[in-house]
């Protein structure tokens, strides 16, 4: 357990001394204090119990007065949006559909593994989709938390279009850990070291993103599944067409496209690029002919006689 190097037998001989008792306490101090650096909250906590599982039943009361650690958060590096999109196009094709949606829609691995396999949420989905005038499609999200309002988010209809995402056997992809499993990859693909960056920090990028965009808070906490007021006040998340309103008037310059789209794109840019370079050494080429005395006297003799004889073929006309 951290530096303390001490076998569960040594721990108890210690214990069981009055003299070494106080230094045994401190050194658990000292670990302890590590752990809360090194570790998270919920990490050292788990620790915690386990040594006071292993005291009690060892039978052994250390005098742990004044033990108190300042638990200091570590802010997580930003995730942008795109950050969010570069990610997933590193991430293998049948798990992509899965975390751009999970971008679109700021739902976790729970809400979005109820949605995947949900047979009677898919049919609304679907029948929303038959309607070609509607550009954002409603998904009502199944009630987690006791305590956790119901609540329904809103994705592009190019987005919903993904659901059910399915396997190499057709089946919906509802397995927790392959989803984790994936998106590690794919990070580390797309260049970021980051310690502890699950597909929940699409969430994070969601956010980021519609309030850049100004989209209005009370709609974005609506979207993040979080209780926007505990007396029920503020009921503008119930009007369906304003929300509506508000996410396209936020994303009207925001163009959805696949993945298979962008990197298209990308390929097209790379080629234009590379002509644009050919390209270069030819105008230098041209730029130093121009400025040749005899290329410039051949121009103007040319150019010459083009004229001459424009101007005699409009007098005969």
């Amino acid at each position: 357990m951290g530096r303390l190097q001490l076998k569960p037998s040594e721990a108890v001989q210690l214990a069981g001394n009055p003299e070494t008792q106080k230094d045994l306490s401190k050194q658990v101090k000292i670990v302890f204090a590590q752990l809360a650096q090194r570790y998270s909250y919920s990490a050292r906590n788990i620790m915690f119990a386990s040594f006071k599982n292993f005291l009690a039943l060892n039978e052994i009361e250390l005098p742990l007065v004044g033990f108190k650690i300042k638990l200091e958060r570590k802010v997580k590096p930003l995730f942008t949006w795109e950050d969010a999109e570069r990610t997933i196009s590193k991430a293998s094709i049948e798990y992509q559909p899965i975390y751009r949606f999970m971008l679109w829609s700021a739902f976790d691995i729970e809400r979005f593994v109820q949605i995947n396999r949900d047979q009677e949420r898919l049919p609304n989905i679907k029948r929303q989709l038959d309607d070609e005038r509607k550009e954002w499609i409603r998904i009502d999200v199944p009630k987690g938390r006791k305590s956790s309002p119901p609540f329904y988010a809103l994705v592009p209809r190019e987005i919903a279009k993904l659901l059910p995402v399915l396997d190499q056997q057709g089946k919906p992809i509802t397995s927790k850990n392959s989803i984790h499993y994936h998106w590690q990859n794919a990070l580390r693909r797309a260049g970021f070291n980051f310690v502890h960056f699950g597909p929940h920090n699409l969430r994070s990028a969601w956010t980021g993103e519609a309030t850049r965009r100004k989209l209005e808070p009370v709609v974005r906490e609506h979207q993040m599944g979080h209780m926007v007021d505990g007396e029920n006040y503020q009921r503008m998340q119930q009007d369906e067409a304003w929300v509506t309103e508000q996410f396209r008037r936020a994303w009207e310059t925001q163009q959805v496209a696949t993945i298979g789209e962008v990197e298209t794109l990308r390929e097209q840019v790379d080629r234009l690029q590379k002509v644009e370079e050919a390209r270069k050494p030819a105008d230098e080429l041209m730029s130093t002919l121009l400025e040749d005395e005899e290329v410039q006297a051949f121009l103007k003799r040319k150019l010459g006689r083009t004229r001459a004889k424009t101007y005699v073929i409009e007098t005969d006309n």
